[in-house]
């Protein structure tokens, strides 16, 4: 891909942001089903009652979607017809809706 093509590229890239419809928190996750999760870790933290591994680094193989929430709620997301969003298509199309659309600052 030429400069001036990952140019016009990366001028049409944007991002939404995220409000909950019933809370009004910024922030959602993905909730992922079936994934296996490995993390590492050098030390064990110790005290007179917790025993709390120190972790370092998680990696997750694996899982599929099974909805997207508020993270602070638990609101989930759901299409017009009332069924549970579990694909980034159906998530880019409610935040197409529900979202708001901002330029990715890093566009330049």
């Amino acid at each position: 891909m030429s400069d001036l093509a990952k140019q016009n590229c990366m001028s049409d890239e944007f991002h939404y942001t995220f409000k909950c419809p019933k809370c009004g928190c910024p922030t959602f996750e993905e909730i992922l089903i079936n994934v296996t999760q490995s993390t590492t870790f050098a030390r064990v933290n110790c005290d007179a009652e917790i025993t709390e591994p120190d972790y370092q680094n998680t990696s997750t193989e694996g899982g599929e979607i099974n909805r997207f929430q508020c993270q602070s709620c638990g609101f989930v997301l759901q299409n017009e017809h009332g069924d549970t969003i579990n694909d980034t298509q159906a998530l880019r199309q409610w935040l197409e809706k529900n979202g708001q659309k901002t330029a990715d600052e890093s566009s330049g």
